[in-house]
């Protein structure tokens, strides 16, 4: 159903979300994350935002609104912040964690044995602007990197720069300078 004045309530703060949401009534083994409200008022109805649920010997969460259109129209700190601790509450200890900057998408993958972290910048107006002129740069980034085996070395790629880390109760942490588009973190252990 169209959403009209609807606003997401989430650690004292509202956002304003657009697109359509799904009136849902949790089980018992539910727990809501967030809510709806109809309006701006504190007395408001409302309805969870989200919710979290185990699931086998995991756990599942569902959002009850079309989150990537209204963050799409309107970037707010409070709609990231949502996602982020949604996601949080499924993954507690991330293998990657990146503090620095809210605009790099981090992707991890395997490349010849090795673990590649992928750290993108997304930030710049890509969603409004169909052609950009500039990226702004980002960083320092300071990024942890669970991993249980001390690496020989990590290089951030395609340059070949060999970056300086500490390796501590299974944990690489270290900081990349600054990210223009992409940059690669390789983990080498042998």
């Amino acid at each position: 159903m169209p959403v009209a004045n609807c606003r997401l309530a989430y650690n004292g703060e509202l956002a304003a979300v657009t697109g359509t949401r799904q009136f849902a009534k949790l089980g018992p083994n539910s727990k809501p994350f967030g809510a709806l409200r109809g309006t701006d008022e504190a007395s408001s109805s409302s309805q969870p935002a989200a919710s979290i649920s185990e699931l086998g010997r995991g756990k599942i969460a569902a959002a009850y609104f079309t989150f990537g259109q209204g963050y799409v129209n309107v970037r707010t700190d409070l709609m990231r912040q949502f996602l982020n601790d949604l996601a949080r509450q499924l993954f507690p200890k991330p293998m990657v964690e990146v503090r620095g900057s809210p605009d790099v998408d981090v992707v991890v993958n395997r490349l010849s044995g090795k673990l590649a972290v992928n750290l993108v910048n997304t930030a710049g107006p890509h969603q409004h602007e169909p052609i950009l002129d500039s990226i702004p740069p980002v960083g320092p980034l300071d990024v942890t990197i669970r991993h249980a085996a001390r690496p020989m070395k990590v290089m951030l790629e395609p340059a070949g720069t060999p970056l300086s880390f500490e390796h501590r109760n299974g944990e690489i942490h270290l900081t990349v300078p600054r990210v223009d588009i992409h940059e690669v973190l390789v983990v080498k252990t042998y």
